[in-house]
């Protein structure tokens, strides 16, 4: 295999293109993303509607990578499934970026342009662009994003030879992750204001903006998926593993024998409530009439909440998966039904874990509008793009990472403080509550500022239909910096520990499966988060200056409802029992024992495994194990290197949190 480095740290050659294809693909996503609560009030919609589109994008994002995965898994293998999948996307940047072309003059928000007089030609032209950009976004961007999001970074794990080369694959993730956050970086940085602004140096007007802004992005994914393709001829190629089938196919095909029975109905009726819930929540963004459109968000969001806590139920108790068979022709629970119930068990968490990402949809929805009201101006004349303050969450995130793991853990952990898991979580969720409340503060402190006069005080936002420019308040869009950051310090603890507590948790050959809910509970914030927007939609005027607007009840009432959560999940915690294959490993004798239970708190299986009889989880892992023989038990647990350490040295193979 060509390779790159030193003796010590070889890197094949294809490893660069694959990181080359993440980093574009980001830049292209944020690009796009980053502007849509800006670039959607330019068709006439409202500034609600325009946060609930974008919620609705993320959330289709969050649910196409499980196609995405599937497919590879079960049919094309990772490197087909990126190459058509890549093609779709790129079909779908094109489409939105020829719908972004300006076809009437755009209002500059200095007021000098004249309305346009629209001609029946011009509208229907509109339309069309319009429509261009709802297939380009909605159907195209989010199924290529998705399909590529679930296999790219494996194709490039794939790439190393494990054990020879398992540090420099470990490298290779935190070079995935950084080419993430810079792709991230500069679309927020660079295009979210080439977006409002144009590129007067250059010669393009203000409203070319998002047109260029977009074709940016597009021009670069273009050229970086025609690398990734020269990759796959370039020396061996690419190391490429067939699909082996997919472990989410045989995990749903269990469940469907066995939520008849016990709690598994409680999972029975919260899956389908769930997608109820979507098409009542997706309904509410297009109902004209303020009172429908209020119960149909109530409704819909009040759904999402009712099939998180019917899916919470059925995952507190697993007994329905694995002691269904007790009786007088008692029989040992499946394998499949073993590994089920570890995956069943992490539910009512990921439940909790939903409420998280709503917060985290603010940055690109609430809390964009809020900046477009504040103080813009950096220098006399330059007015800044409010979605650039992501960079401040991103830069936390790649600054704070080595620190909190390399020395506040560590440090922890020495003096008698080391923080598990759940524990992470639990003050990431705290600093994801702190983050809204100082938002809340800070709108607050924006109401009551003085406002900005003149031409100098309108908004770089674009107004809506022919409502006025949007007028600035006297205070500074530097407040809002400690929110970003908040919401960064929240990922570290929370989004990151989500990726190992679904790693860890779970057998092997399971972790696709708990990959898959993980994108799922995002998918669920996104969308939770755009019901909830429409139902505060009374509080979310096009213009926050209104009397009637309280953007800060807003951020105050999540405050309040991720309180609750946190107490949820700490009683939740305290009742969860964390898997410890290390002590099944130090437990196996090379004897092969009967199986005899009689006496005692530790029972002894075939092949000499010990177990707690009131381990819930141990016995889960106690029936899987006794039907292995003897040198088979040594082989389960051998075969993989995390399940030899523990867990805080196990490495985690991703740690995106811009993913």
């Amino acid at each position: 295999m060509d390779s790159f480095g030193s003796q010590q740290k070889r890197w094949p050659y294809q490893v660069l293109f694959i990181l080359l294809t993440e980093l574009c693909e980001r830049f292209a996503f944020y690009g796009f993303s980053g502007s849509l609560v800006y670039f959607f009030p330019r068709f006439g919609i409202s500034s609600v509607l325009s946060t609930e589109l974008y919620d609705l994008f993320s959330t289709i994002v969050y649910i196409t990578p499980v196609l995405g995965a599937y497919i590879a898994d079960t049919y094309w293998g990772r490197y087909k499934t990126i190459v058509v999948f890549c093609a779709v996307y790129i079909f779908g940047l094109m489409l939105t970026t020829a719908g972004a072309y300006p076809v009437l003059p755009v209002n500059g928000s200095d007021g000098s342009e004249e309305t346009a007089n629209e001609t029946d030609g011009q509208r229907a032209w509109e339309t069309v662009n319009l429509a261009m950009v709802v297939v380009g976004l909605f159907c195209c961007v989010t199924l290529g994003a998705g399909g590529i999001k679930s296999n790219v970074v494996v194709l490039g794990a794939d790439q190393f030879e494990i054990p020879a080369q398992i540090n420099e694959q470990a490298s290779f993730f935190n070079f995935f992750y950084w080419a993430i956050n810079i792709g991230a970086t500069g679309a927020y940085l660079f295009l979210t204001n080439v977006a409002l602004h144009g590129l007067p140096g250059l010669g393009i007007p203000e409203s070319f903006g998002f047109f260029v802004s977009f074709l940016i992005p597009t021009c670069a994914f273009c050229l970086a998926v025609i690398l990734f393709t020269v990759g796959k001829d370039l020396g061996p190629g690419y190391t490429l593993r067939p699909p082996e089938g997919s472990a989410v196919v045989d995990f749903l095909a269990t469940l469907r024998t066995a939520v008849w029975r016990g709690r598994g109905r409680y999972l029975l009726v919260g899956a389908p409530l769930s997608c109820v819930a979507f098409l009542i929540v997706v309904a509410s963004f297009f109902t004209t009439s303020y009172e429908l459109h209020a119960s149909f968000a109530i409704a819909g969001l009040g759904l999402i909440f009712v099939s998180l806590g019917l899916i919470l139920l059925g995952g507190s108790d697993t007994s329905w998966l694995t002691h269904w068979h007790e009786g007088a022709h008692a029989l040992a629970p499946s394998a499949a039904e073993v590994d089920a119930a570890d995956v069943v068990r992490i539910l009512p968490l990921a439940a909790c874990i939903v409420v998280f990402w709503v917060i985290y949809q603010q940055m690109s929805s609430n809390f964009q509008l809020q900046g477009c009201q504040m103080d813009l101006h950096v220098g006399s004349s330059f007015k800044l793009s409010p979605a650039t303050l992501n960079v401040f969450d991103s830069l936390v995130i790649m600054l704070l990472i080595p620190i909190v793991d390399r020395a506040v853990y560590p440090l922890l952990q020495r003096v008698g403080l080391g923080l598990g898991m759940l524990t992470k979580i639990g003050i990431g969720f705290g600093f994801a509550m702190l983050s809204v409340i100082v938002a809340g503060i800070v709108e607050i402190a924006r109401r009551n500022a003085p406002l900005l006069e003149g031409v100098d005080g309108q908004s770089s936002c674009p107004a809506i239909g022919d409502d006025p420019p949007l007028q600035m308040s006297a205070l500074s869009i530097w407040w809002q910096v400690p929110q970003f950051m908040l919401v960064g310090l929240g990922e570290i603890f929370a989004a990151i520990t989500c990726y190992e507590l679904f790693y860890a948790e779970v057998p092997p050959h399971m972790r696709s499966v708990c990959q898959s809910i993980n994108l799922l509970c995002t998918a669920f914030g996104s969308l939770a988060a755009a019901g909830f927007n429409s139902v505060c939609a009374g509080w979310l005027p096009n213009n926050l200056n209104d009397p009637s607007a309280h953007l800060d009840y807003v951020f105050f009432l999540l405050g309040g409802v991720m309180a609750l959560n946190i107490v949820l999940f700490a009683f939740l915690a305290s009742r969860f029992t964390p898997r410890d294959d290390v002590g099944v490993l130090q437990e196996v004798r090379l004897s092969s024992a009967p199986l005899g239970c009689a006496a005692g708190p530790l029972c002894t299986l075939e092949g000499g495994v010990r177990l707690s009889r009131n381990s819930h989880a141990g016995s889960h892992r106690a029936s899987r194990l006794s039907r292995l023989s003897e040198n088979e038990h040594l082989d389960a647990l051998l075969s993989s290197r995390e399940l030899i350490l523990p867990v805080e040295d196990t490495p985690i193979a991703t740690k995106p949190t811009r993913s």
